[in-house]
């Protein structure tokens, strides 16, 4: 009986190896890379390791069959100035496909064969398949004017995460100047699909870019942000900030971060540190005095506040926000001022006024500086202190006074 059932086995297990064979053999006599992919995945788990690289190498093979094909009708036109139609989408899925059919021939041929050696047989997938790349770009620009993020996400993260297969592991990702900027858009798609692990990934990649980098770190600190939940995630948070600084002190972004969590955290003494250690190697350095102006102006510290954001004005004479939060200072000083005079009789002395309507006016000049520099109020919010400042000075009735009220509406 035990030899009987030995037998049975054996039987079943040849019938399903031909079977396989025959599958293997449908698919290597297919003409279309969706039908052979489609195949192959329906007969994964019964496939040895040569079978599934040689099927993935078929499914390769007609990809960029209908890669070139579309691109020699693209070529024509422009030699010939026509305008023949070709199939713009299908060239950007056969793209995706091919390369992703690539990486997992390459996986499959470099397993141990059944003698246990690694003879691979595709290598030259990785010169075929390389330039083919930059298609990927274009169908993540494609996909994204259509709104299908999803999709165009998929595109440039596998136009990223390919610069590190093992298959194009002999070229130099360091020469593929689109790399890093690829990697932030990817981040930025993942934003907005809200895929904050995938945000953190490419952005970490983007950090490098020249001319994203800064945009790739404030959406790693965005993520890091939006995910702080306990006093741990705080403290994790600073940690990392902390790592940040420590190898690049001239980060604004950084600084200004790890000071605004020191402040919320009150570790006062840490801010103080990195605040003084600013100030040494840059004593009107924007960010210490505009924070520790914003501090002071919290606490009502008016004279102090007003002293610091003229220390940040000298760097940046043209900060709507620094202007109008100087300007507002001033502002609730002369007010205080005024309601102290006025006291229990309700009249302004000649001498108290004399003294008290300089501050209206220099508040006045900030503030309609403020509104120069950022007229739609798109980074700071003047209209209703400069309404007030109008009110005192000319009147409700004075056309300045009634223009300023239209802005607080």
């Amino acid at each position: 009986m035990k030899k009987l059932l030995m037998m049975l086995l054996m039987a079943v297990t040849a019938s399903t190896a031909f079977a396989q064979d025959d599958v293997v053999k449908q698919i290597l006599k297919l003409k279309d890379y969706k039908q052979a992919l489609n195949l192959l995945n329906s007969n994964l788990n019964g496939m040895d390791a040569e079978q599934k690289a040689k099927c993935y190498n078929k499914v390769v093979d007609l990809a960029l069959e209908k890669i070139q094909e579309e691109q020699n009708i693209m070529a024509s036109n422009d030699v010939k100035k026509e305008n023949v139609p070709f199939d713009t989408l299908g060239l950007y899925d056969a793209t995706n496909a091919a390369i992703e059919a690539g990486l997992l021939c390459n996986q499959f041929d470099n397993m141990p064969n059944a003698k246990g050696k690694i003879k691979p047989k595709f290598d030259a997938n990785k010169d075929r398949l390389y330039p083919q790349r930059m298609n990927l770009i274009n169908g993540g620009i494609y996909y994204q004017e259509k709104d299908d993020l999803k999709k165009g996400f998929e595109y440039l993260a596998r136009y990223v995460d390919s610069a590190d297969a093992p298959l194009f592991k002999s070229f130099d990702k360091a020469q593929d100047a689109n790399l890093t900027q690829i990697a932030f858009y990817a981040a930025v798609f993942a934003y907005q699909l809200k895929d904050m692990a995938n945000v953190d990934k490419y952005a970490t990649i983007a950090l490098n870019d020249p001319e994203r980098g800064k945009d790739a770190l404030n959406l790693k600190i965005a993520v890091a942000q939006e995910n702080l939940k306990t006093k741990e995630d705080s403290l994790n948070y600073i940690n990392t900030l902390e790592g940040l600084y420590a190898t690049d002190k001239n980060n604004d972004i950084v600084f200004e971060s790890l000071a605004i969590m020191y402040s919320q955290m009150g570790m006062n003494d840490k801010q103080d540190a990195i605040f003084a250690e600013k100030l040494a190697a840059d004593p009107d350095n924007f960010t210490v005095w505009a924070m520790r102006g914003q501090s002071a102006m919290i606490d009502q510290k008016l004279d102090e506040a007003i002293g610091h954001f003229h220390k940040a004005l000298k760097k940046q004479p043209e900060n709507a926000q620094i202007l109008t939060w100087i300007g507002a200072c001033l502002l609730d000083r002369a007010t205080q001022a005024e309601e102290r005079a006025l006291g229990k009789t309700g009249r302004l002395a000649p001498a108290a006024e004399a003294q008290i309507l300089p501050l209206f006016e220099e508040a006045k000049t900030h503030l309609e500086n403020a509104r120069r520099v950022d007229p739609a109020r798109e980074k700071s919010k003047w209209a209703y202190p400069l309404y007030r400042c109008y009110y005192r000075l000319y009147g409700a009735n004075d056309e300045r006074t009634k223009e300023a009220e239209t802005y607080t509406k």
